[in-house]
C-alpha cells in the first residue's frame, strides 16, 4: 500500500487505482483520467508498477520524466495529411474571414511540437504575416522542450512537400530546424487539459488524438472545456479516432469527420 510521500510493505502488490494515487501524490500528474488499457501498456515498458514508484521515490527517475514515459507521445507532421487539406482549403479561409485578420489557435496535447508547427504552417500558406498565433501545450514538459527546440529527424519531415520543407526548416548539424518566422508564431507552455484553467479566445482548437485515451467522463469534461477556449463559430480540430460522437453536441455541430463547428 502507497502512503503520501513514499512507500510502505507491501509495495509489490499495489494494484492500479492505488499506482494511480502514487504517481499523482508524486508527481502532479493524475494518470487516472486516462484509460487503464493505455496506463498499463506504457508502465508495462517502464518495467512494472513497482519498478517504476520506486524510482520516482528514490530519486532515479524524476517526476518530468516520469509524466513523459506515460503519456502517449507519439505524433507527426501533418498526421491524417487529407484532415490537414481540408483545414487549409475549407476552415482556415472561412475562420480568417469571420475573424478579420490573425488567427488565433490552440494545439493542446501537441506532445513535441510537430502538430502545432503543421497547423502554423497552413496558416503561414493561407495567409503569411497575418499575425496568426499557435499555443502549444502539452502535460509533458520533456515534449514541449523538444517542442521548443524545433529540430527534426528527417524521417519526421517525409510528409512536407518540398516547397514546405524548403520554406520552413534548415539543416542544423544532422537535424532540420525549423525556420525562426515559423518558430515566432508557436508558443509553447505547459498546460495539464484535466486541471489547469483553459485559455479562451481562439478561433481553431487542435486537439487530436488525445481524447481516445481519455476515460469517458475525462472526455465530456475535456470537451466543455474546449468549448470554453473557442469563440463562437470556432472550430475544433480532432483525431480519426477521438471519441466525439455524443459528448459534443451539446456544444458543438460535427461538419466533417474530423472537424466540429462551436455553436453560436
Amino acid at each position: 500500500m502507497f502512503v503520501a510521500g513514499g512507500l510502505v510493505q507491501g509495495v509489490s502488490e499495489v494494484d492500479h487505482a492505488e499506482f494511480c494515487r502514487a504517481v499523482s501524490e508524486l508527481t502532479g500528474f493524475d494518470v487516472g483520467w486516462y484509460r487503464e488499457d493505455v496506463v498499463e501498456r506504457k508502465v508495462e515498458f517502464c518495467g512494472g508498477r513497482e519498478a517504476l514508484v520506486r524510482a520516482l521515490v528514490e530519486g532515479r527517475l524524476s517526476p518530468e520524466e516520469a509524466v513523459s514515459r506515460l503519456v502517449v507521445g507519439f505524433t507527426r507532421f501533418f498526421r491524417d495529411e487529407e484532415c490537414f487539406r481540408e483545414l487549409e482549403r475549407v476552415w482556415v479561409p472561412e475562420l480568417f474571414k469571420m475573424a478579420g485578420g490573425g488567427l488565433r489557435v490552440w494545439s493542446a496535447g501537441c506532445c513535441a511540437g510537430a502538430e502545432a508547427y503543421s497547423v502554423a504552417m497552413v496558416l503561414e500558406d493561407v495567409a503569411p504575416g497575418a499575425g496568426h498565433r499557435v499555443l502549444a501545450t502539452d502535460v509533458s514538459v520533456v515534449s514541449l522542450e523538444a517542442g521548443r527546440r524545433g529540430e527534426y529527424e528527417w524521417d519526421a519531415l517525409r510528409p512536407l512537400s518540398v516547397r514546405r520543407f524548403a520554406r520552413y526548416f534548415r539543416q542544423c548539424g544532422g537535424r532540420w530546424a525549423v525556420s525562426d518566422g515559423l518558430r515566432r508564431v508557436v508558443e509553447f507552455r505547459r498546460h495539464d487539459l484535466l486541471r489547469d484553467p483553459y485559455p479562451g479566445g481562439m478561433h481553431l482548437v487542435a486537439c487530436r488524438n488525445v481524447l481516445v485515451y481519455l476515460k469517458a467522463e475525462a472526455s465530456r469534461r475535456v470537451l466543455e472545456g474546449l468549448a470554453g477556449a473557442l469563440v463562437p463559430g470556432g472550430m475544433l480540430f480532432v483525431g480519426k479516432k477521438d471519441p466525439v460522437e455524443g459528448e459534443a453536441e451539446a456544444w458543438f455541430t460535427c461538419v466533417s469527420p474530423c472537424f466540429w463547428r462551436k455553436r453560436v
